[in-house]
């Protein structure tokens, strides 16, 4: 299973994991960041892997196997080939940063950086 960060508070996970340990399944879980994973991107996911039989945290070994000691950046990736050293990426609130350098990771990468314009406006009819 691989999930957002926050579903680590979620007391439903917590319900999933009793059953599938009551089920005899082993379970590893860890929250990983991209960028600490060979992505120039800073972006935290949850894992979660289950294994019948096995003990609980047989995994984390691997989940720590490769990690790097210091977050990939831009640089680390592109090098001089972008030819910039900022760029600006809109932001998600006003309450956040919009310029970036390429000394750091990028922010989490989406498809779309406008609000779910459904949430905010009503929907119309089109007139007959």
């Amino acid at each position: 299973m691989e999930n957002v960060e926050r579903i680590t508070k979620s007391h439903i996970l917590k319900e999933a994991i009793q059953l599938f340990k009551k089920a005899g399944y082993g379970i590893s879980y860890q929250v990983l960041d991209a960028s600490f994973c060979g992505v120039p991107q800073s972006r935290k996911r949850f894992f979660l892997v289950g294994h019948k039989n096995s003990p609980d945290n047989f995994l984390i070994p691997y989940f720590n196997k490769n990690l790097t000691s210091k977050p990939m950046t831009l640089f680390d990736y592109f090098g001089k080939s972008l030819g910039i050293e900022y760029y600006y990426r809109h932001p998600r609130s006003y309450a956040r940063r919009g310029i970036f350098s390429i000394y750091e990771p990028s922010p989490t990468i989406r498809g779309v950086n406008r609000p779910n314009s459904q949430r905010i406006y009503k929907t119309r009819r089109r007139p007959c």
